[in-house]
């Protein structure tokens, strides 16, 4: 029984029914998000909302999954995102990096930085919102990209919402 319980959370056998339902929630955020969004192009976009997801429906009582931090996080990560996606892109300053891979590196990790700070002074920290703002800055995206993820940041923060009555943490 030492080696199950090491290998198969035990609650996991207890609450099967809402490990399940928790999960196909997380499937089913994925489901549409991978619809809308193209894989090839927004696959860093897609990847952060992959661990918003799992964030919310695993841990739906956790600090990260409140939605002060889902939606405050993304929008900090949205807003420096965009700012220095614009920033990498100016022709005169991808000559002053030496090219564009170096001003992008620059500027993905400095959008990181300045992400984390302003979370955390906001207190709006919510991990994958860092990815967002790198994604932001690596990636093709559009101002249409940007209503569609904070459309389903807000819809997975209403689910949570009315479902977290319902839900456990998954652990």
């Amino acid at each position: 029984m030492r080696f199950i319980e090491k290998i198969i959370d035990l609650k996991a056998l207890k609450h099967p029914q809402k490990y399940i339902f928790q999960s196909l929630i997380g499937m089913l955020t994925m489901l549409v998000v991978l619809v809308f969004l193209d894989v090839l192009t927004h696959t860093g976009i897609i990847s952060t909302l992959a661990a918003t997801s799992f964030i919310v429906w695993t841990r739906p009582h956790s600090y990260s999954a409140d939605p002060r931090r889902l939606i405050g996080g993304t929008s900090v990560g949205m807003l420096v995102g965009v700012f220095s996606s614009h920033f990498a892109k100016i022709p005169w300053v991808i000559t002053l990096f030496g090219g564009p891979s170096s001003s992008f590196a620059f500027f993905g990790s400095l959008t990181v930085f300045l992400t984390i700070f302003i979370m955390v002074i906001t207190d709006t920290e919510h991990p994958p919102a860092a990815g967002i703002s790198l994604s932001l800055v690596l990636n093709q995206w559009s101002y249409g990209t940007l209503a569609f993820v904070m459309s389903v940041i807000l819809v997975i923060s209403f689910l949570r919402s009315k479902l977290r009555p319902y839900m456990i943490e998954l652990r």
